[in-house]
Formats: structure tokens, sequence, C-alpha cells
């Protein structure tokens, strides 16, 4: 048993029974940079727990602390989608997967990194370059 307590709580949770998601960290300039907190230092886990919580835990090592916080459902979804981990976002809440009122298929919402979509828009033409994209992946060319 890997047992975290929550920051400023007497609640706790059980890391080996849930489900952990690592933060992203893109290679800079020789060092893994975690995106959520801009430095190698400071790490990001996000735990999805039995008793249906979603758990931020911080570790840091360079002041040699850990913090761990829930989150609101809304959050986690908003940490998964920045930290690459669109799978574990649930199709009823993903944006990209809903339906209108008709029943018909929207216009579609995507989450993308905000170091990808400004690389994108700098084509001048972001929506061209993810259809682009799209057709290219699934050879529809």
């Amino acid at each position: 048993m890997h047992r975290i307590n929550i920051t400023d709580s007497a609640q706790w949770f059980d890391a080996d029974k849930a489900t952990s998601y690592d933060g992203y960290a893109p290679e800079v300039h020789g060092k893994f940079v975690d995106v959520n907190t801009g430095d190698e230092w400071t790490t990001h886990t996000l735990y999805h727990t039995k008793m249906d919580q979603w758990v931020l835990v911080v570790d840091s090592a360079w002041a040699k602390s850990r913090t761990a916080e829930i989150l609101e459902p809304s959050a986690a979804y908003a940490w998964l989608a920045r930290n690459r981990h669109h799978d574990a976002i649930p199709p009823e809440v993903d944006d990209a997967n809903s339906l209108d009122s008709t029943g018909s298929t929207p216009r579609r919402t995507v989450r993308i990194p905000d170091d990808l979509w400004d690389r994108a828009q700098s084509t001048g033409n972001a929506s061209g370059l993810i259809n682009h994209l799209l057709t290219d992946y699934f050879g529809l060319r």
C-alpha cells in the first residue's frame, strides 16, 4: 500500500489502487520540463481514486515537499487535456464527442496543447493545417 495524505485534510488514498497520470514533460534544451510548473524540479501526477476522486499530487525535488489536493472533475479534465491524456476524459464530457440538441454532430471542439496551437497558428491558417493533417493521416487525399 502506498498511502498519500491529502494536504490540509484528514483524508488519504492508496496510490496503488488508483489510476495515475503523469504530467507531460517535453525535453527543452536537454531538460525535461513539466508543462504545469515550467521547471524540471517540480512534477505533477493526477490520480483517479477508487472513491471516484481526482487528486493532484505536486512533488518538488528542489523544496523536498509534496502536496496533494482534491480537484473538481472539470479541473481534472482540463489537466488531463493539457497533459495529453485525452483518452482518460470520459466521452460524455468531451466536447469533441458531443451532439447538439437536435442530435446531430456540432462543430467540433478539440483540445490542443498551447505550444502546438501556437505553432499551428504561426502557419497563418491553423484550421487549414489541422484539416490537411487529418486528411493525410486518414489517407483521404
